[in-house]
């Protein structure tokens, strides 16, 4: 059997989109047992196992959201690989369907000739498949993770603005690249054991930074005035706040593979585990609702193609 792509869904800081990102690359040669009492596909499922621990104990990376290069630059992903523009990167989140089940992977099941993979999980629990739209970029095609419990108004309102040719005061290309690099400065001279709650604090403080880009700029630019000084201070003045909530959505599909866990899965997480204050996307909900009224009828009534 070919080698096959293995990938995750990531969440995407600075818009909040979800994409399929490609972590690995699962060889079946590779699995041959030495040892006769040795099960190919025991060592596969273990290596599978390795790999799901190690991205959720990083629960972050930088990826090219093309969501990102869209808004920003006004450009699809085949426009932009024509165009050559420098690519800059994004903070990404790993994303865990379940609280304690670690995010799924998914195994490429579509044939060489196939224009776009057909992603399948093949370890953790999550949605069965993933479908990507026509972009032949890593979008997720949004019916894919229809009640999973990700929260895509925010990249729905964007959308909505745009057909409606209203001013989306959003940053310009420029800025956002700016933000991204100082970003990315911050993660090389702040010391190494503050980089988690670093980033743990800009994704549930501050996300989606598209929203709260003055905020976010002017807190990495203080901090980077001082980084190894100013990111006690800056950990202590932007603090994120548990929320608790009663109600939880639906259960999502599980995989038949072996799961390392042995205790049933607990129920569906409406929010991350961390715990990511609304406000803003709520701020943005009603200016949508004062200047378009319902304009879930208009999310309704977008254009129906293929995907």
């Amino acid at each position: 059997m070919a080698p096959r792509s293995v990938a995750t869904v990531v969440e995407c800081l600075m818009c909040k989109s979800h994409l399929a990102l490609k972590i690995a690359v699962l060889d079946p040669e590779s699995f041959r047992p030495i040892l006769s009492f040795e099960n190919p596909a025991d060592l596969q499922s273990d290596w599978l196992v390795d790999h799901q621990e190690k991205i959720t104990k990083r629960q972050y990376t930088t990826a090219i959201c093309p969501y990102c290069v869209s808004i920003g630059q006004g450009l699809n992903w085949a426009q932009w690989l024509e165009s050559h523009e420098d690519a800059y990167l994004q903070i990404v989140r790993f994303v865990e369907f379940e609280e304690g089940e670690g995010a799924p992977l998914y195994l490429n099941d579509a044939p060489k000739t196939a224009n776009k993979p057909k992603w399948k999980i093949c370890q953790g629990v999550g949605p069965q498949t993933l479908e990507l739209d026509s972009s032949r970029s890593y979008k997720i095609y949004k019916k894919s993770y229809r009640g999973s419990g990700l929260d895509g108004s925010f990249i729905d309102s964007v959308e909505i603005r745009m057909m409606s040719g209203s001013d989306l005061q959003l940053p310009a290309d420029s800025e956002v690249r700016a933000l991204c690099s100082d970003i990315q400065l911050a993660l090389w001279k702040i010391p190494s054991d503050k980089v988690g709650e670093f980033l743990h604090v800009l994704d549930g403080y501050f996300s989606p930074f598209l929203l709260n880009f003055d905020e976010v700029r002017v807190a990495i630019t203080a901090l980077l005035d001082d980084p190894f000084h100013g990111i006690t201070q800056f950990l202590e003045t932007y603090v994120v706040t548990e929320e608790v909530h009663e109600e939880k959505p639906e259960p999502v599909h599980t995989s038949h593979k072996k799961h390392k866990p042995t205790s049933p899965p607990p129920a569906m997480r409406e929010n991350r585990s961390h715990g990511v204050k609304r406000e803003a996307r709520r701020r943005l909900d009603m200016e949508m609702m004062e200047e378009y009224g319902d304009y879930s009828a208009m999310k309704g009534s977008k254009r129906k193609g293929k995907k």
